[in-house]
């Protein structure tokens, strides 16, 4: 007589366990392997991405190192000759006022060389 709770209940057969435990244990396995196998790939594809981003970055350097230092070397250049321009004209008004005081120099050198000459004709007509 059967039993109406245990009709799907099995006597435990060792040799079914065992059986069944290898087969899982397969395919767990096997599973594994796969999701190693993906996981590898993508892996792959990440480090190939990432030595590409780094290549590019490389080139974008190598490519914009020589005209962005063209780019400073102008601005330097820009800056050092405004820089001359200003102090050349310094130099120009610093000149201007030294040879107005030359000038200046000169005409009261003058003027007591007449008032000497005036003096010295004075005496010399006594």
């Amino acid at each position: 007589m059967v039993d109406d709770d245990n009709v799907h209940q099995q006597p435990a057969n060792p040799s079914c366990l065992r059986i069944n435990s290898t087969i899982n244990s397969f395919f767990m396995t096997c599973h594994a392997g796969i999701r190693d196998t993906k996981l590898e790939g993508y892996e792959e594809k990440f480090t190939y991405k990432k030595i590409d981003v780094a290549l590019q970055a490389t080139l974008e350097l190598e490519i914009t190192a020589p005209l962005r230092s063209k780019v400073l070397i102008s601005k330097n250049l820009k800056r050092r000759r405004k820089n001359s321009d200003l102090l050349i004209t310094k130099l120009r008004s610093v000149v201007d006022v030294e040879r107005k005081k030359v000038g200046d120099a000169k005409f009261e050198l003058k003027c007591v060389v007449e008032t000497h000459a005036k003096d010295v004709g004075v005496i010399q007509s006594k």
